[in-house]
């Protein structure tokens, strides 16, 4: 409703005079009960220096060191959205039951670029809507740095990397319903009943060991790290031993 207030969305069922609203649901409902606010507007963020470069240590143009003892918790992240649009030919009449979605996302701060696209058969989409990694056909992601160069691709990011029992790390939620890859919630969280707790992580890597300097490599693009966390996104390049 205004330049003052963390970004967040409504749907409102307008009051009828005695204030239920016209399909029994008061003017609010929505604010509290589908949305998760940030602590800081972007203007908050952009005064506390807490954005892009102010994280990190750089020696001769090159990022060294994260200087923060997080970035989760210094809240340099704000959520957002990842675009899920149709691929073409999905809509062309045909009998195929197979579908595809084209996603991307961009940094708030950073700027980094996450691109991608996935495919599943809709006979495969359990009785709530809900796709997950074991139901896709095909899942390729790449990663670029903020001025679109391509750092790395993962083709059949379903099936591979996989980590030292062999499972793939990735882990996925796509709501038929909503057409959203759900993405608010922690990212190693499954709940068939409530959606928004609901997380990912795709590329490659376990998120839960991004302390263990030196553990594991490549890229990995997750949502937050625990639900006490804001829904937030990152990209990480997981760290050599010298962090």
């Amino acid at each position: 409703p205004a330049d003052t207030k963390t970004p967040h969305l409504h749907v409102d069922d307008w009051n009828s005079e005695d204030g239920s609203g016209e399909f029994g649901y008061p003017i609010g409902f929505s604010s509290h009960e589908d949305v998760s606010f940030l602590y800081k507007t972007t203007h908050d963020m952009i005064d506390s220096g807490k954005i892009g470069q102010a994280y990190y240590e750089v020696v001769n143009g090159t990022v060294a060191v994260n200087k923060l003892a997080s970035d989760v918790g210094s809240m340099g992240q704000n959520v957002r959205i990842s675009r899920v649009s149709s691929c073409v030919g999905e809509d062309d009449g045909s009998d195929s039951s197979l579908v595809c979605h084209n996603f991307s996302w961009r940094g708030q701060f950073a700027g980094f670029i996450v691109n991608g696209k996935f495919s599943y058969d809709k006979k495969d989409a359990s009785t709530n809507g809900i796709i997950r990694e074991d139901d896709l056909q095909e899942l390729d992601i790449s990663f670029f740095d903020p001025e679109g160069e391509l750092l790395r691709t993962y083709k059949d990011n379903h099936l591979q990397p996989v980590d030292a029992d062999g499972k793939p790390y990735l882990n996925f939620a796509f709501d038929t319903l909503s057409q959203e890859l759900l993405q608010d919630g922690t990212f190693n969280v499954d709940d068939e009943e409530n959606r928004y707790r609901n997380g990912f992580v795709m590329g490659e890597g376990d998120p839960s060991k991004r302390a263990e300097f030196g553990s594991q490599t490549g890229l990995a693009f997750w949502s937050r790290p625990a639900d006490t966390k804001t829904p937030h996104l990152h990209v990480d390049d997981w760290n050599s031993e010298d962090g």
